[in-house]
């Protein structure tokens, strides 16, 4: 059977950083509130990843390592391959102006994590 390269098949399709905090999250049974409390990132942060609304930044992936387990490089490529297949495959992606601070302890919206 002839081995089929894998840049022969490329997706049209990626899965999104939130989706995949989430199912994260939800895989390890930790709540919002748990994980905000473990880790010191704002509630709002933690929505606004888990939205999609904000990007991945060096300080969220830190706050993702220690509540996760998961190595900084980890998140930070993440979201590079998702910035990546969303400009091949035409995705529009807007996030929330830079101008918002996701970086400090505060109460958030609501969410798909468990409070």
């Amino acid at each position: 059977m002839a081995k089929i390269p894998v840049s022969a098949f490329p997706p049209n399709w990626v899965v999104t950083p939130g989706e995949l905090v989430q199912d994260h999250l939800t895989g390890a049974g930790i709540t919002r509130n748990g994980f905000v409390e473990k880790t010191g990132l704002a509630a709002e942060t933690l929505d606004a990843v888990i939205a999609d609304e904000i990007r991945i930044t060096e300080d969220i992936a830190e706050a993702l390592a220690r509540g996760l387990g998961l190595p900084v490089s980890f998140w930070v490529n993440l979201q590079a391959h998702f910035d990546s297949e969303a400009k091949r495959l035409k995705i529009p992606v807007k996030y929330v102006s830079a101008g918002r601070s996701h970086n400090k302890v505060g109460a958030g919206a609501g969410t798909r994590v468990p409070a």
